[in-house]
């Protein structure tokens, strides 16, 4: 179970041959809300299967005697996730929203706000949506992906300073960094903060080699890579920053 404020998730691992309890965890989680006099949502709770399993077709869940609707995707603390693990409805949300927050920039050009208070605007209200938690789905970007969300800083550089501006020169006169080193610098601050035992989310790292061995190896790293299986699994957050940020 993970909790955030007033939204709990719960995820189960099904191994091969075992059946779901899923059925008993929505159960207990209801009698618990039920008896500290809190309600469940129903309408507002869905499920998503990941991997073999939505080939099986497993049971229907059930909250308070009502069918939990199964879903393709559903958004999750702010972040599109389908049952694919891929980011395509997340980008284009990301698209959306800049757009609509990009006419009110070009709204404000036509107002005559200044160019400095411009990229204040941008660099306060536009450009936090598209770095939004990015360390969970930026490993997983395909190039077409990350290409859509740098054509967003150009329109808005475009706006600020002139459409004859090189995006190349917008950067250095505006000292930002692509929309991409951006996110990649955000994965590795995260990484380096999760080393510290006493992060939530130290768990997610292996164990780290021995000491002796590291020192006996040129180029060794201090956590072993585990051997990845799949595409999904080489993109997600940890194998993407043990490979790229040791």
């Amino acid at each position: 179970m993970h909790k955030f404020i007033d939204d709990t998730t719960i995820t189960e691992i099904i191994p091969k041959h075992h059946n779901s309890v899923m059925q008993i965890a929505c159960s207990e989680t209801e009698t618990f809300s039920y008896n500290n006099f809190m309600n469940i949502n129903t309408k507002k709770t869905k499920e998503m299967l990941l991997g073999s399993i939505a080939r099986s077709t497993p049971d229907k869940l059930y909250i308070n005697n009502l069918e939990i609707e199964r879903v393709k995707k559903f958004k999750l603390l702010g972040i599109t996730i389908n049952d694919k693990l891929k980011w395509n409805e997340h980008v284009d949300s990301i698209c959306a929203k800049v757009n609509k927050r990009l006419y009110f920039l070009k709204k404000l050009r036509r107002a005559n706000m200044s160019g400095s208070d411009l990229l204040f605007y941008y660099k306060s209200i536009i450009r936090p949506v598209t770095k939004y938690a990015c360390a969970v789905w930026h490993p997983g970007l395909t190039k077409s992906q990350s290409h859509s969300l740098e054509a967003l800083q150009r329109r808005a550089f475009r706006t600020i300073l002139s459409h004859n501006t090189d995006y190349s020169d917008a950067l250095f006169i505006t000292g930002l960094p692509t929309l991409a080193d951006r996110r990649e610098e955000l994965t590795r601050r995260l990484f380096s903060q999760i080393q510290n035992p006493a992060h939530c989310l130290h768990y997610l790292l292996p164990n780290k080699r021995d000491p002796d061995t590291i020192a006996k190896l040129r180029h060794a790293h201090s956590y072993p890579i585990p051997t990845v299986k799949t595409t999904r699994y080489k993109k997600s957050f940890t194998i993407y920053s043990l490979e790229h940020f040791q």
